[in-house]
């Protein structure tokens, strides 16, 4: 158990990220610096001096309000990363070792209320995060983060948003618990964040009904070995178990939620025919389901959705429906055409004359930075054209796009049309904007304002010349807007005193708002996309786990129709206040000023020793939070022989290509010979370069080259074991090149279970005598991957539970090779052909013999029905130390042909075996258990195999 503990571990420290988990690049290219006051350190690089300042200042607030609010001091400074190299809403706090936030971004956030900036919002944010890990740290953290890996998600979330001064409102989870409520699902086990909704609720129901000081109760206890354990602590600190008070919760927010539905319906002006706050799925699709995104235009729809809500992808494309149909109450979309499955698409318009479609979706950029592009399409050609990076797209009548980009000074409109941009409006990058929307007649161009006063603004320009036509104060930021005609403008607007939707619509020549009346249970963003005098055509905004995406609503020009909330008993969480306000000074604080140092910031991540009676394993990782360097150690001693067998990795990521040298020292089993096993010490000494290919654009793809240098020694142990000379001890330094590319469509089970797969990698390893390498060889090998779900491709049935599987791997060695310089047979009775550590093994299943040759190749192909994709079956202690998932059923072919000797011989076998993917300590393995059969179905074997899985980049 242990040694394979040691191996779980090496994979561990080679799927590590830093500060550049979002994006997987380490951009090389820039330099960095720090800023150091009492409490903070800002790391940042040019151009970014003063939003570092700004951040130090918000940082340094925010820490004396966190100090009273957890009642604990910090030992140590917070260090907090800036970048702007990826234009992406996002920050992260790293179990409490720092934080790392993206800037200058178009920060008209839809996800925040209130009138707050993103950098304060986002710094507070994390910063309470980090004050939740040091509230909780135990002895145990100096080893691992189990701490931080263990305390539940909605509960961190919760205490980070309330914590950090957050208000409660619509875009801030009201409308996502509403859902939630209304669709009696309150289960936070699924994508897109919903345990923020419920955690938010629920430490704000705690604070106002138990108070702020069992709150910090709750993060100060310990249990008996002095360890963090959230369910005992709240047991012990609220007298109820985590079951029971959640029960309590739901029955609190479920009679706030329903009463207030009921008062609304009360209301005498309240004329909408909605009788049930069942009745959020009005509308019947045809042709398409599980919509997402949607524009619509007269008979056209341009939409992003999901075949199956399994999918981990988005499919893009458009249609055509009948506009006395959904009015019927049925949307009914003929002539679908797809664009491309895309992982989001954002800001999807449509050309008045129907003759282009405008969308924007994230890709790579110069030095792998993500950036959004924009995509222009031809309906008639059918032609995608890339253009230039930005947000916000609206697309005209001649193919010209207005949308919005940002840099580090400015916040610009512009126009591109034929290859050429411009800008047609320039602001203060402190000027957020929203909803860019272009009139019908292409004359008017309309757009959201978040501006350096923090209002909210409806603002209006005329594409003649640019003139400012029309500023409009709003009191909430709009959820969405849509020209009705020339002179209208529909707006979504979150109730400014309640968290409900509500639809207006402004007319430009007469200044005059008309308030629509719409249902009291408008649970989510709608987007309203196409209008007459009686109908809404609305989207609701996916949740993640419910397939209700459509809503239609009937509407009048009732016009002062309002609701005022009442607050009583079951409103109380909704006006709870953060107790210590987050107070900004008008200065910046001292601080000094410095280079950042790389090697002085390195900082254990992992450090623990774990002995027994026999054996002793240890392990230290080390990294610097910009990962540019990472140092990764792991030993194992047993007492009885005391040789120690250890690997060490350094990696400097200072350069591209990142460079990695590495050193093991193991014993590995070389193979079985006449029924006794004998092994091999092995020692391998390897420097390499490695580095993605960013002009492939797919999300879906990658591409990876990598070269280096390895030397290899080995020496079998056992010198009493005879076996066949073609297991040579010695040793060899080879160089080695490869490149690597994969597709896969993301989807549940897409690594163990794929829909539709294709991998290739070709490695090549050389040696050369004249240059003291030991021998004379060059050695190719080419590994070919596919997979596809024939029921979900070939059919258009959407249905994945069949798999076909093809693996098919090729060796040719010329030359005077060192037969094992590759160690190891498997203990599975396989050919012994060369191949990783465990998580490459090429083998014809059912067969024993020994044999190794010049040239190989097998190729296997398997059929498999998937039993379950989650089956829930965990081992915990606070989280999950092994867990199984998916489970299926298979059965395989499997063929090999090896050249040795001027001899040839040939390999069938077939049978059935079942799959599984494992987690152990949070590493996925798959492991494999079979009966295998020759050609003749006479001789079988029964057969075990666990792969863990090194690399799962797509």
């Amino acid at each position: 158990m242990k040694r394979l503990l040691f191996i779980l571990i090496l994979v561990i420290t080679n799927n590590l990220y830093a500060y550049f988990a979002m994006n997987q690049r380490n951009h090389s290219e820039l330099k960095w610096k720090s800023i150091e006051s009492d409490h903070i350190e800002v790391v940042y690089h040019d151009p970014l001096i003063e939003t570092a300042e700004e951040a130090l200042v918000i940082s340094e607030a925010t820490y004396a309000a966190l100090v009273k609010t957890y009642g604990i001091e910090l030992d140590h400074k917070i260090q907090i990363f800036v970048t702007n190299q990826d234009k992406i809403t996002n920050g992260y706090s790293m179990a409490g070792k720092y934080v790392a936030i993206w800037v200058d971004v178009n920060d008209y956030v839809s996800i925040f209320t209130g009138r707050e900036k993103w950098l304060r919002k986002v710094l507070s944010h994390e910063l309470s995060h980090h004050f939740v890990f040091e509230s909780i740290r135990s002895w145990v953290d100096l080893f691992l983060p189990v701490s931080a890996l263990t305390f539940p998600s909605d509960f961190n979330e919760g205490y980070a948003m309330f914590f950090s001064g957050e208000e409660w409102g619509y875009g801030r989870e009201d409308a996502n618990l509403r859902k939630g409520v209304f669709s009696n699902d309150l289960s936070y086990q699924y994508p897109d964040g919903f345990f923020y909704t419920t955690g938010f609720s629920m430490v704000r129901y705690l604070y106002e009904f138990y108070g702020l000081e069992k709150l910090q109760e709750l993060l100060k206890y310990r249990n008996k070995a002095k360890i963090y354990s959230f369910k005992s602590a709240f047991k012990k600190v609220y007298g109820k178990s985590l079951k029971d008070f959640k029960e309590e919760w739901r029955r609190y927010v479920y009679t706030y939620y329903f009463g207030n539905a009921y008062a609304m319906k009360s209301n005498i002006q309240d004329t909408s025919d909605f009788q049930s706050v069942n009745k959020i799925d009005a509308i019947k699709t045809k042709g398409w389901n599980n919509f997402t995104n949607m524009s619509a235009k007269d008979s056209l729809v341009f939409f992003m959705g999901k075949g199956s809500s399994n999918q981990n992808y988005f499919d893009l494309g458009f249609g055509y429906f009948n506009q006395d149909t959904l009015n019927k109450g049925i949307l009914d979309i003929k002539n679908i055409q797809k664009i491309e499955n895309v992982s989001t698409v954002m800001d999807m318009a449509i050309s008045n004359n129907l003759n282009y479609l405008a969308y924007v979706k994230f890709e790579r950029g110069k030095y792998g930075s993500i950036l959004p592009k924009i995509f222009l399409y031809e309906i008639a050609g059918k032609k995608k054209i890339r253009t230039v990076t930005g947000r916000l797209a609206q697309v005209d009548n001649q193919g010209g796009i207005y949308y919005q980009q940002l840099d580090h000074e400015n916040n610009y409109v512009k126009y591109y049309f034929d290859g050429v941009e411009k800008s047609v409006l320039t602001f203060d990058k402190k000027m957020a904007l929203g909803q860019l929307r272009l009139s019908p007649d292409g004359r008017h161009l309309a757009m959201s304002q978040f501006d350096e006063e923090s209002r909210f603004l409806l603002v209006v320009y005329s594409t003649v010349d640019f003139s400012l036509l029309k500023k409009v104060e709003l009191e909430t930021f709009p959820r969405n807007a849509f020209w009705k005609d020339n002179s209208n403008i529909l707006l979504t607007l979150p109730g400014a005193k309640e968290s409900r939707t509500l639809i207006q619509n402004y007319n430009l020549e007469t200044g005059v708002w008309t308030l629509y009346n719409t249902p009291p249970y408008n649970v989510i963003a709608h987007r309203i996309e196409k209008t007459d005098s009686t109908a809404k055509f609305i989207v609701e905004g996916e949740l993640g786990r419910l397939k209700k995406s459509l809503l239609k609503i009937e509407m009048c020009d009732s016009a002062d129709f309002h609701y005022e909330p009442n607050i009583n008993y079951y409103s109380r969480w909704i006006h709870a206040k953060y107790p210590h306000e987050i107070l900004l000074p008008d200065t910046v604080p001292d601080y000094k000023k410095q280079k950042y140092s790389h090697l002085k910031n390195l900082d254990p991540f992992i450090n623990f020793v774990l002995p027994d009676d026999k054996s002793v394993m240890w392990m230290s990782y080390w990294m610097d939070p910009l990962m540019k360097h990472d140092i990764a150690f792991v030993g194992f001693l047993e007492y009885q022989d005391l040789e120690p067998y250890f690997a060490v990795n350094y990696g400097n990521r200072m350069f591209r290509p990142v460079v990695n040298l590495s050193y093991m020292k193991y014993v590995w089993l070389g193979g079985i010979w006449d029924e006794t096993w004998f092994f091999q010490d092995v020692q391998n000494l390897a420097l390499d370069f490695s580095f993605p290919l960013d002009w492939i654009k797919s999300p879906f793809c990658s591409l990876r080259f990598s070269s280096g240098l390895m030397y290899q020694n080995v020496a079998r142990q056992k010198k009493s074991v005879v076996s066949d000379t073609l297991f040579e001890d010695g040793s060899a330094l080879t160089s080695e090149t490869g490149i690597r590319f994969l597709f896969n469509l993301p989807y549940k089970n897409s690594f163990v279970h794929p829909v539709r797969k294709v991998g290739l990698n070709y490695h090549l390893s050389m040696a050369n005598s004249k240059l003291g390498m030991q021998k004379d060889f060059v050695e190719h090998e080419l590994n070919f991957e596919l997979a596809f779900a024939p029921l979900y491709d070939s059919f258009k049935m959407k249905t994945d539970f069949l798999l076909f599987t093809n693996q098919t791997h090729c060796n040719l060695i010329n030359g005077k090779y060192f037969s094992q310089y590759q160690p190891g047979l498997d203990i599975n009775e396989n050919i012994p052909v060369s191949g990783g550590l465990i998580t490459e093994r090429q083998y014809v299943r059912g067969f024993e013999v020994t044999l190794t040759g010049e040239r190989l190749l097998i190729t296997k192909n398997e059929l498999w029905v998937k039993i379950s994709d989650d089956m829930k079956l965990s081992l915990n202690f606070g989280g999950p130390l092994v867990s199984l998932s998916y489970l299926g059923l298979g059965v395989f072919s499997d063929y090999g042909m090896i050249w040795y000797n001027d001899k040839s011989e040939d390999f069938r076998s077939f049978g059935y075996e079942s799959k599984a993917l494992i987690n152990i300590l949070g590493i996925p393995t798959v492991q494999r258990f079979g009966r295998a059969y020759n050609a003749d179905r006479k001789e079988y074997h029964y057969y075990y195999q666990m792969n863990i899985p090194v690399d799962l980049e797509l």
